[in-house]
């Protein structure tokens, strides 16, 4: 199935996958192809990409999905591959929100 996953920075996923789980307000939701039509709104969570055996991990914030039988659309608000997490920035902001 096909997977799109927009930021309104950019494009960070355009890809055919096999499975996607994702975090949502309901729980992690796991989405294969042929998948009925659902709409979803995406907390802040791990999201696992599954294009073969192994899984892409990806950081991400909030946001939207929109499954579809042979398409995910996935609108975030912000999202990171785990090699791109800066793990200083991540534990400063951390540090940060416990403060408040």
């Amino acid at each position: 199935m096909k997977l799109a996953v927009l930021t309104p920075d950019k494009l960070a996923v355009d890809s055919e996958v096999k499975l996607i789980v994702m975090p949502t307000s309901e729980g992690e939701v796991g989405v294969e192809d042929g998948h009925a039509h659902m709409m979803a709104t995406l907390v802040p969570g791990s999201l696992r990409i599954y294009s073969n055996d192994e899984a892409e991990i990806w950081a991400v914030s909030g946001g939207v999905a929109d499954v579809r039988p042979s398409r995910v659309l996935l609108l975030a608000d912000a999202v990171e591959s785990v090699e791109e997490i800066d793990l200083d920035r991540a534990c400063l902001l951390y540090t940060s929100d416990a403060a408040d």
